[in-house]
């Protein structure tokens, strides 16, 4: 288990807390969802279109690819990223860590673990800016039961579109 000391995050204080290799965890995850032979339901809500379907043959890498896209190294860990305090948040019981560099795409996460340190819930706020479009990202996955990928983009030649899509893991009937 981790432990997270009480920093404040605008200071730029190396994070003392423990690596936790966000992307292994996924790497890890996609292999687990393919040798488990998981199916999905899959609803995505695109505007005032919705749609709903079942996967029995998944693509985790593509499923999952704003997961695998979050690499962050162990070295960006310490210096970008900074634990936050959530004593005070009583529906708070995860890591909660923002970034301290205004170029870091990941701006925040949280990381909930086990007793043994493993990961089982995951979830983080991304923001692509350009001189085009912004896009922000909401991400949230839980071990064993499914996934939340939320888009929120405004471009300056098309608008503002937001879609969603969940995941909901299931076994499949062999």
């Amino acid at each position: 288990m981790v432990l997270v000391s009480c920093q404040n995050s605008n200071n730029n204080q190396p994070n003392s807390v423990s690596f936790i290799d966000v992307h292994d965890f996924f790497v890890k995850e996609t292999a687990e969802l393919r040798k488990q032979d998981i199916g999905l339901i899959q609803r995505t809500n695109m505007d005032s279109i919705s749609r709903k379907d079942t996967l029995t043959s998944v693509d985790w890498e593509k499923q999952l690819y704003a997961f695998l896209d979050i690499d962050i190294r162990s070295t960006i860990w310490a210096t970008d990223f900074q634990p936050i305090d959530t004593k005070d948040d009583p529906n708070q019981e995860g890591y909660v860590f923002e970034t301290t560099n205004s170029k870091q795409k990941v701006k925040s996460f949280t990381i909930h673990q086990n007793e043994e340190g493993d990961i089982y819930r995951f979830a983080a706020r991304i923001l692509d800016e350009s001189k085009l479009s912004t896009t922000e990202t909401l991400l949230s996955y839980t071990q064993k039961v499914g996934y939340t990928m939320t888009v929120n983009r405004s471009t300056k030649i098309l608008g503002t579109e937001n879609y969603q899509i969940v995941g909901q893991f299931i076994k499949k009937n062999n």
